[in-house]
């Protein structure tokens, strides 16, 4: 369902990814890369979309950022358009130092012409924000005479280039343009079913968070002919939302039968399944800033929490004695825990706008986490 969704780079390890799985670790999402055809498309500055390479035409041209003068450019790189080379053999083959070669590597990936056979490149440039790497100069040995010898060897051998951004990059193959109408209608309706896989009903305000090839303007007309064919549902599926609404005979099914109102999830407030952010007017007075740092806990249909600053302000839409309530405390326990990038600690400052420390839900954090209490604040350990 995620395939053809841009986000932020970093944010695909450590908020959208494992809110969809039990225990999810980064050898997981390096081995579908490197078993499958599945590629990571850069689709913007800092962001990118997975796709399998047969479908790169769906998302094609999906950053609009690089011209031609820029494609010769990123070409240029590469002594082979179709091989893979680690990034030392890139640095000797070009004869950039390791900053220019990053840079330029990085505007290719963003411009959707370069990509990495390992998620591990991804890792290692959010770690510095995507910026070059300072590479430290090799210490210089000296003679008892005090004159200057060769530099002192790297542990480990000759300066590992791979070793700052680990994997093979490669060239991604040139989206073919459609060659007639009738294969652009074709596109669009291949299109228009990712997103009915992602979302299960379709509405203009929905798809204004999605790349420009998915947008309700490309996508309209062909969503009206799947309705004419049957494929596709129109009607008023939820109330508070202007315009036509599209839906999958399958998510009718679904919302038919009833959502499980046990069920209790998390997301992060950017994540495609929030709709924080959405613009609409029901919802707007009612949900948090569609920002990275906010999360949300449901039960069912029902929003329990709100986690603000990454955990610093709690809001509770049940009582202090709801026996769920440990449950509810998921992303807070996902902050301090996850795999990539995880927080060391977390400062509670405010639970329902008044101080922590003093609050009746403070007993359920102590339960659930190491707690130590900084005045009015309660601050979360996570591993050591």
């Amino acid at each position: 369902p995620l395939l053809g969704y841009g986000a932020p780079a970093a944010l695909w390890e450590t908020e959208i990814l494992p809110a969809r799985m039990r225990t999810y670790t980064a050898s997981l999402l390096d081995g579908v890369l490197q078993e499958s055809l599945l590629r990571w498309v850069g689709c913007g500055r800092e962001r990118l979309a997975f796709c399998f390479e047969a479908d790169l035409d769906l998302i094609g041209g999906a950053s609009g950022e690089q011209d031609e003068a820029d494609t010769t450019d990123v070409c240029s790189l590469f002594p082979d358009p179709y091989g893979r080379y680690d990034f030392a053999t890139l640095q000797s083959a070009t004869g950039l130092d390791t900053g220019a070669l990053a840079t330029r590597l990085w505007n290719g990936v963003w411009g959707g012409s370069i990509t990495n056979d390992s998620f591990a490149a991804i890792r290692r440039g959010a770690e510095s924000k995507f910026q070059p790497p300072v590479v430290p100069r090799a210490p210089t040995r000296r003679s008892p005479a005090g004159r200057s010898l060769l530099p002192r060897r790297p542990a480990g051998g000759r300066w590992q280039g791979s070793a700052i951004y680990p994997g093979s990059w490669r060239l991604l193959p040139e989206p073919v343009a459609a060659e007639d109408p009738l294969e652009e209608e074709e596109r669009n309706k291949d299109r228009v079913r990712l997103l009915l896989d992602r979302y299960g009903v379709l509405f203009r305000e929905l798809t204004q968070r999605e790349l420009p090839a998915f947008r309700w303007s490309r996508l309209f007309r062909s969503l009206r002919l799947m309705e004419l064919s049957g494929e596709v549902l129109a009607g008023r599926f939820f109330d508070g939302i202007p315009g036509p609404q599209f839906a999958s005979h399958r998510a009718f099914r679904q919302l038919t039968r009833g959502l499980p109102e046990d069920a209790v999830f998390w997301i992060c407030a950017v994540d495609p399944a929030s709709v924080c952010g959405l613009g609409l007017a029901d919802l707007r007075a009612g949900l948090p800033r569609r920002v990275p740092s906010t999360h949300l806990v449901y039960r069912g249909a029902r929003l329990v929490l709100e986690s603000v600053r990454n955990g610093n302000q709690l809001t509770f839409h049940v009582p202090p004695n709801d026996a769920e309530l440990t449950r509810y405390l998921a992303p807070i326990d996902h902050l301090l825990r996850r795999r990539v990038n995880p927080v060391r600690q977390i400062n509670v400052a405010t639970i329902q706008g008044q101080p922590a420390s003093a609050s009746p839900y403070a007993d359920a954090l102590r339960t659930a986490f190491e707690v130590r209490r900084d005045h009015h604040n309660l601050i979360l350990l996570g591993n050591s």
